[in-house]
């Protein structure tokens, strides 16, 4: 039942048509705040709950149904925020805010196009200096990936060098939920 239920909160908030708050010099982004309200009223609603964990290695959302206890795990590997100018604690706080901004972006579908609004404020002569990467490798890579954590590494790794960002995300997808159905169908044998 988890899987209605995150499908019916993804609806639920895009229709809330949540703003972006966040800025920098190229381009406007998500906050948790513009969407974690939303998010966890839509929850409630719904009968789900969410916890946020991480570990040395990796965070973790973890989306339950508290009816029937079924239950939805978004996962990403651990990656140290590097700032200049702040302390461990504070690189540890920003490594923890944008792990939990970007699962829940994952988990709910909350698009951001911001490597598109960059691009077209970045001058001409600095996006023809950019090395283009070889497309239909990437998406072989892609496919070929054997476990979620591969899978994002990949997706990180080029998603700022693929031409068609859109179908870039539409491909991560399809192999994550491939991904996740192989583990459910050696589970349920």
């Amino acid at each position: 039942m988890i899987y209605e239920k995150l499908q019916n909160a993804r609806v639920l908030l895009q229709n809330k048509k949540i703003k972006k708050s966040g800025k920098n010099q190229y381009y406007d982004y998500f906050e948790l705040a513009d969407f974690l309200p939303a998010v966890n009223e839509i929850l409630n609603e719904l009968k789900v709950h969410s916890m946020f964990n991480i570990t040395r290695e990796k965070a973790i959302l973890r989306l339950v149904d508290i009816e029937d206890k079924t239950e939805e795990l978004f996962e990403s590997p651990f990656v140290k925020a590097e700032l200049k100018g702040c302390t461990a604690v504070q690189a540890l706080g920003a490594s923890i805010t944008y792990l939990k901004r970007y699962l829940y972006m994952n988990a709910f579908e909350i698009v951001e196009a911001d490597i598109l609004d960059r691009q077209t404020v970045i001058p001409a002569a600095k996006q023809k200096a950019e090395k283009p990467c070889n497309e239909e490798i990437v998406y072989k890579t892609l496919n070929n990936c054997k476990t979620i954590k591969s899978l994002n590494i990949v997706f990180n790794q080029y998603k700022g060098k693929i031409s068609d960002l859109s179908k870039f995300q539409s491909a991560y997808t399809e192999c994550a939920n491939k991904l996740k159905s192989e583990v459910t169908n050696e589970g349920t044998n």
